[in-house]
């Protein structure tokens, strides 16, 4: 394999989407800054246009859209944890 496997790999630099190139890191950037993430949105515009390569690019062979939307979700709850924690000092 020519890049790091989401599902083995839990650093911030992996990408969770390999079509667009969304990764824990770029996710969890757009949440602290905006306060949620546009990925999964973004991702299905460009699947409905014909723009993704699954099959070939993700290393499971499959839609990422799972994967994205728990790494959202598990992000935008860490995110919201840490800002509550920094409101209560």
């Amino acid at each position: 394999l020519k890049v790091k496997v989401f599902a083995k790999d839990k650093s911030d630099d992996v990408n969770v989407c390999y079509c667009f190139d969304w990764t824990r890191a770029r996710i969890k950037e757009e949440i602290i800054k905006t306060g949620k993430s546009t990925a999964s949105l973004q991702i299905a515009k460009e699947i409905k246009k014909g723009n993704c390569d699954c099959e070939i690019k993700n290393p499971k062979w499959e839609c990422c859209l799972g994967d994205v939307n728990k790494v959202i979700n598990d992000d935008a709850k860490k995110n919201a944890i840490n800002t509550s924690i920094g409101n209560d000092i």
